[in-house]
């Protein structure tokens, strides 16, 4: 377990890639901010670049602001519409949950505690929920790249 206060730690110390307690898609996603004098929620993504050591590949990771946290998918592989390569539409792109991170991540780039590697911020803005049944989320992102619907799969 880390330190609470470390970058890469979720707000209850769970290390990052621990899997987080089992939460229906339902409870996650109840409650949030609507009517125009709420804010809408906020989403980064940031492209991490993992060191050797780590031993996992590089990737992108999506985070969406909920309840003072960031639920966290891990993405090998960026849309062409987000500016990834070989034209992969979003649907097509396998998506990871991990542990919660901290809110910290919304505006941090630099190292990662433990050697983990360096993050980049590559978007962000805010998202609005659209559907959250059966297993399958919905966003529409609100970003300087992506203005998208996201389907993520749990």
């Amino acid at each position: 377990m880390c330190k609470s206060w470390e970058i890469g730690c979720s707000s209850n110390g769970v290390e990052r890639g621990e899997a987080p307690e089992p939460v229906g898609i339902a409870t996650l996603f109840t409650g949030l901010p609507i009517g125009d004098d709420e804010r809408m929620p906020r989403f980064v993504l940031l492209r991490h670049e993992c060191q050797p050591s780590f031993g996992k590949p590089s990737h992108w990771d999506l985070m969406l602001e909920r309840d003072g946290v960031l639920l966290t998918w891990s993405l090998p592989a960026l849309p062409a519409a987000w500016g990834g390569e070989g034209g992969l539409a979003a649907e097509q792109i396998a998506a990871t949950r991990l542990a919660d991170h901290r809110i910290a991540y919304l505006d941090y780039e630099g190292p990662i505690s433990g050697d983990r590697g360096v993050v980049t911020r590559v978007d962000g803005g805010e998202y609005e929920v659209l559907s959250d049944a059966g297993g399958v989320l919905r966003v529409r992102l609100r970003g300087m790249r992506s203005g998208d619907v996201v389907e993520l799969r749990l």
